[in-house]
């Protein structure tokens, strides 16, 4: 039979209750579901919370994707928004324990009725701009076929939506948006799932495996307006990575920003591994105004530059 998972938004539901109903055509119950997330202070209804999330992990449904979308027009933002969303999106998969892909929408056609036109170009450098906080590994689109297709070499993991007669042979699942079934008193999308969100995706440029990582350590960082160095001990692994989180304000953009200058990093054998975000930057500290992931493949520690009027937070991972 096929695998069908569920995604709503009208309120939560629990494991019980989307298990026990059948909404696939030859009566199969879901095995998974996509949810909405968001940073804890930014939850509305369709969000799942910690509660919601517990009772469905432990009620053996597949969590393995969430959705992030503020609205229709989220990708119009660009590279900043793509980074903006993306930190506030880790902010709530890191409060939920959700270590999954994030699918970032582009909940309507580029060429809509009434609505700004987004490019190909754009809805590029939005996803651009969320992989440069979660990395390729953790980020996905969502969107009908015309978001697909522009996606492919930016991220990895995809969910399309619209007519099942142009679903592209990459996609990870469909979104059929004929038949919405009723679970638990509102109405659903079911997603047809052709392959799993976990052990390496498939874009139309062949398989890119997909990286693991979790968070370490989450240090807070003292203000300092003069030029700083704070060492930072990371897991040695291919995935090791640091998250510079400014403090982001209800505008998504950080009132006073981080002043990021070398990274200098070591792995276990005390050579340098490179990765210097300054290399090719002139002697400019790089302005951080919403969180930015450097990659640290192999470091074991790292001795990191920094200004900043706020104190600020970095993720260790790996």
């Amino acid at each position: 039979m096929a695998t069908w998972w569920i995604d709503y938004s009208a309120k939560r539901l629990s494991a019980a209750i989307i298990t026990g109903t059948a909404v696939g055509p030859q009566g199969e119950r879901p095995s998974g579901v996509i949810r909405y997330l968001d940073a804890p202070e930014h939850l509305q209804a369709k969000h799942t919370n910690k509660a919601e999330y517990d009772d469905l992990v432990r009620g053996g449904l597949a969590m393995e994707a969430a959705y992030f979308e503020i609205g229709k027009n989220d990708p119009l933002g660009g590279f900043a928004a793509g980074q903006a969303n993306a930190g506030r999106a880790l902010t709530g998969a890191n409060w939920l324990g959700f270590g999954g892909v994030i699918l970032f929408c582009a909940d309507r056609w580029f060429d809509q009725a009434g609505l700004p036109r987004i490019t190909p170009q754009v809805w590029q450098a939005y996803l651009d701009g969320a992989v440069s906080v979660l990395g390729r590994g953790r980020t996905g689109a969502y969107g009908f076929s015309d978001a697909m297709d522009a996606a492919v070499g930016h991220v990895d993991y995809f969910v399309q939506c619209g007519a099942r007669s142009v679903v592209r042979a990459f996609v990870h699942g469909w979104q059929d948006n004929n038949t919405q079934p009723t679970v638990g008193g509102i109405s659903t999308d079911r997603v047809l799932i052709f392959k799993h969100f976990t052990g390496g995706a498939s874009g139309a440029d062949g398989p890119t495996p997909r990286k693991v990582t979790e968070l370490m350590e989450r240090r807070t960082i003292d203000a300092s307006p003069d030029t700083t160095v704070v060492r930072l001990l990371l897991s040695g692994s291919e995935t090791a990575a640091i998250i510079v989180r400014p403090r982001i304000d209800g505008s998504g953009s950080a009132p006073n920003p981080v002043w990021l200058g070398n990274i200098f990093a070591w792995g276990s054998d005390k050579s340098g591994i490179g990765h210097n975000p300054m290399d090719g930057h002139g002697k400019e500290f790089i302005k951080l105004t919403s969180h930015h992931r450097h990659e640290l493949p192999g470091a074991v520690w790292a001795d990191l530059e920094y200004s900043s009027a706020d104190p600020f937070e970095i993720d260790l991972v790996g």
